[in-house]
């Protein structure tokens, strides 16, 4: 565990070594625990991070481009900014993380765990394209209305057919009334 000090890039360079040849089974490999590291505005471009322990860690703004987060523990995680584009976070734990602002275009969500995570919901669906992520009610009903507010400005009738679904599947009462309420 590294706790609240910032990490030097020659350290984060060998704890991602030992991580990788970690993950390759390998001599001298050992899981990535970056808890609670400051981790602000670091590149960690591509990195590869699946099961890695970033529970708490300070990732503000930092470049998470294409990396592999595919089972990370980002339990509390600060992602504030955080640029997630093409970001692997299947199955990754983000309960309670913060990803207000973060850029999730392209990002694969799927069964990642965002149960009372702060996210920034107008954006979620539309730049991760994942409705397969696990999300609380209160989340799921939040993003829906955050949608349907936009819903009278022309959505592409795929986008609404997609919402649609989605509030049927969320269970969230009259939401297919409100959609073609909005939509008029």
């Amino acid at each position: 565990m590294i706790g609240r000090s910032i990490v030097e890039a020659s350290k984060l360079k060998d704890i991602l070594d030992r991580h990788r040849r970690w993950l390759a089974k390998e001599e001298g490999g050992e899981l990535a625990d970056l808890q609670g590291a400051d981790l602000r505005k670091a590149n960690l471009r591509g990195a590869n991070l699946r099961w890695a322990n970033l529970r708490r860690a300070n990732l503000q703004e930092a470049d998470l481009r294409g990396a592999d987060l595919w089972r990370a523990n980002l339990q509390g995680a600060d992602l504030r900014g955080a640029d997630l584009r093409g970001a692997d976070l299947r199955a990754a734990d983000l309960q309670r993380a913060n990803l207000w602002r973060a850029d999730l275009r392209g990002a694969n969500l799927q069964e990642a765990d965002l149960r009372v995570a702060n996210i920034d919901y107008l954006c979620l669906p539309l730049w991760c394209g994942s409705f397969e992520a696990i999300l609380d009610l209160e989340q799921k009903r939040q993003i829906a209305v955050h949608l349907l507010k936009f819903a009278g400005d022309g959505l592409p009738s795929d986008v609404v057919s997609s919402l649609t679904n989605f509030c049927r599947e969320a269970k969230l009462l009259g939401g297919h009334r409100i959609i073609k309420h909005k939509m008029r």
